[in-house]
């Protein structure tokens, strides 16, 4: 009995470093592909501001974002959505995470459309920069950058040292 806790107690440990080994503010998933790109399809009537944020993604690690193409499957897709709840998000990423015919289904990025509409360009932006990180593995980070949990006053355009350092270790833990 002794040695079944002690090894149970072990197991326990290891799952323990194996846990916290993964840096700070990076995801236990992504939705970046083997051959490390992340391909989108499908649309959003926030296609500019999507547009926009796989620009500046793209410039700190470039072509990692791209659109589907013929030979490619599809990582991520774009849809636009309707909540008017009182908790409603303006955007949200949801993982892949089921079979369908043998193959893993494409993670999905949606727009709330009544949010978003309610909210400035540079918002939008900022709010589609944010969501974006998600899909490259990034977590929140505390303070004024891109990752912070919550939309500012004046919204970030722009990835700040943070955002960038996040997204390399996100990319070293999930490579």
């Amino acid at each position: 009995m002794i040695a079944v806790i002690f090894v149970l107690l072990l197991l326990l440990g290891a799952f323990t470093v194996l846990v916290s080994a993964r840096p700070a503010n990076v995801q236990s998933w992504w939705l970046v592909d083997s051959g490390g790109h992340m391909d989108w399809g499908g649309s959003t009537r926030y296609q500019a501001e999507f547009n926009f944020a796989v620009t500046v993604w793209n410039a700190h690690r470039p072509n990692v974002i791209r659109q589907v193409r013929w030979n490619t499957m599809t990582d991520v897709m774009l849809r636009d959505f309707t909540d008017r709840s009182a908790n409603a998000p303006i955007a949200q990423v949801w993982r892949r995470s089921v079979f369908v015919y043998g193959a893993l289904n494409a993670g999905r990025l949606e727009f709330n459309i009544p949010m978003m509409d309610s909210i400035s360009q540079n918002a939008r932006r900022m709010t589609t920069l944010h969501e974006l990180g998600h899909v490259l593995g990034v977590d929140h980070i505390p303070g004024n950058n891109v990752m912070q949990p919550n939309l500012p006053a004046v919204p970030i355009t722009v990835l700040t040292t943070a955002d960038r350092a996040a997204a390399n270790r996100a990319w070293n833990y999930h490579r």
